[in-house]
């Protein structure tokens, strides 16, 4: 602004087009950048994109918003954990709840059984698998769990799975897959019934 034309011929030749190429070229660079944000963003939280991290923690199965935010405040809570990065991995949820992305969780939407989505969410790097019962395949959730389960051990051995398994006559195949952690909630139900008789207000404990 200190230096202008001052001649109508270099006002019309010089100020206007300056004006609407620099208003332009800011618009559309503004525009552009915005842009690519927002779809980065978007594809951030319909877990379209990779992302890349070491040492973290992946939860198979989007088990909804409750007791998933709780698995992440217990995983947090404990020193040894706290600031372990945590990825949720899923095939049918479109969009991750904004308190998860509040928690600093990942999302990886895809099939947590097939290589490429795992690759995506860097299960070779991660230091836990935990594997959640299928909330909407109630009836074949040992099966398709056992699937992850298998596909974690042979392409990841040194990562530790913890598998969810509703029926107690399936332990025997996810012990055969080699899975470090088992837990059965209906044996484990039964188990605390039983204590709960024995020992009352164990169950409070």
């Amino acid at each position: 602004g200190d230096y202008f034309p001052e001649s109508f011929g270099g006002r019309f030749l010089v100020c206007v087009p300056t004006m609407l190429v620099g208003i332009g070229l800011l618009g559309y660079l503004l525009s552009v950048f915005s842009g690519a944000v927002l779809e980065t963003r978007m594809k951030t939280l319909r877990g379209l994109l990779p992302v890349d991290l070491k040492n973290h923690a992946i939860i198979c199965r989007w088990a909804g918003l409750g007791p998933t935010l709780k698995l992440v405040e217990e995983i947090r809570s404990d020193p040894a954990t706290a600031s372990i990065p945590v990825v949720l991995i899923d095939p049918l949820l479109e969009e991750l709840p904004g308190e998860l992305v509040a928690a600093g969780v990942k999302f990886i939407r895809g099939e947590p059984s097939r290589e490429a989505v795992l690759t995506r969410a860097c299960f070779r790097k991660a230091r836990f698998a935990i594997v959640q019962a299928d909330v909407h395949h109630p009836d074949s959730t040992d099966h398709r769990n056992l699937t992850v389960a298998l596909t974690f051990e042979r392409l990841h051995p040194d990562v530790r799975t913890i598998v969810h398994v509703r029926d107690p006559e399936n332990v025997p195949f996810f012990e055969r897959a080699n899975c470090d952690a088992i837990i059965c909630t209906e044996a484990l139900s039964s188990q605390l019934i039983a204590q709960e008789m024995k020992d009352p207000g164990l169950n409070s404990v």
